[in-house]
């Protein structure tokens, strides 16, 4: 059994990919301070998201030419338009829309549906995987810890319903890396659909009246930041996702939101709602979804070709 499918491995590479993304939000949060972003500048903060995905796609593309010089190209061009559209471009401009028109905290509920719609991808629409009693109860115990740490409040008003659809992006970004990898090279994938991705933020930002980002040197401090953030979680969730079903992965998204806090407690000094009783059982319930999933008998079906 190769390493990238032993459970405590994959627990280890999950659980520090969600760190990383949950640091995310305070880092951008400070970029847009640095840079002087509005908010709801949807156009400019799309130009901000498309920069730090380019740079993201370069860096892979670099550290793997200068590790692996002999390598040859293993992707296909209609996989990475693919992953750019749905992993990247979709995704993002869901995502900063619907937080332009509703509250950080409905947002974050509904990022906590993710790993749902991947199962739901993976079983009823991919067909690469069989629902399973476990996978169930974990996916469930992983949302509804998301709903408690967000005291049980939830709409569907339009900002909700399009961070819902980012989430279903993201879910089928995940089955589609599910199925390219198996043939493809995740890592040249992985950086090849960040730079497109990343192309096509900028020129849809840009079309739209966005600017450039400009500002104090620390400010491109963190846009690094952020892009070698997105270039190590994404190319390591690749590999994780080329070894092992989608629910077994994608369950460790409910983690995000849950490390977001704590991390945003220190960054941000939100230390009251990072300790608060709902946080702490919120946490519980989401490891218990790891835990069902991580340890149930998967049934994997592999479609016949």
């Amino acid at each position: 059994m190769t390493i990238w499918k032993k459970s405590w491995f994959v627990t280890l590479i999950a659980v520090f990919c969600c760190s990383l993304w949950g640091s995310a939000g305070p880092f951008i949060k400070k970029g847009y301070a640095l840079f002087a972003v509005d908010p709801q500048d949807t156009a400019s903060i799309l130009v901000f998201a498309g920069l730090r995905f380019t740079l993201a796609g370069i860096l892979v593309l670099l550290v793997d030419w200068l590790l692996h010089p002999q390598k040859e190209w293993k992707i296909k061009p209609s996989s990475v338009l693919c992953l750019a559209i749905f992993q990247t471009t979709a995704q993002y401009i869901f995502y900063y829309l619907g937080l332009a028109h509703t509250s950080g905290v409905r947002a974050a509920i509904v990022n906590g549906t993710g790993a749902l719609f991947a199962l739901l991808c993976a079983c009823y629409v991919f067909h690469t995987e069989k629902m399973t009693s476990s996978k169930l109860i974990g996916v469930i115990s992983g949302f509804v810890g998301i709903l408690i740490m967000n005291h049980f409040s939830f709409g569907l008003e339009l900002g909700t319903i399009l961070v819902l659809l980012s989430q279903v992006s993201a879910a089928i970004s995940s089955c589609l890396i599910n199925r390219f990898t198996q043939k493809e090279d995740p890592v040249q994938l992985s950086g090849a659909q960040f730079l497109l991705g990343g192309l096509l933020l900028i020129g849809i930002g840009l079309l739209h009246g966005g600017h450039s980002p400009h500002g104090p040197m620390s400010g491109w401090f963190v846009l690094i930041y952020l892009a070698c953030l997105s270039a190590i979680a994404y190319t390591l969730w690749s590999l994780l996702l080329q070894s092992n079903p989608v629910s077994k992965i994608s369950i460790f998204n409910s983690l995000i939101p849950v490390l977001g806090v704590f991390i945003s407690a220190f960054l941000l000094h939100e230390y009251a709602q990072a300790f608060a009783w709902t946080t702490w059982v919120a946490l519980l319930f989401v490891s218990g979804g790891i835990l069902f999933v991580t340890i149930g008998k998967d049934k994997k079906v592999r479609k016949s070709v």
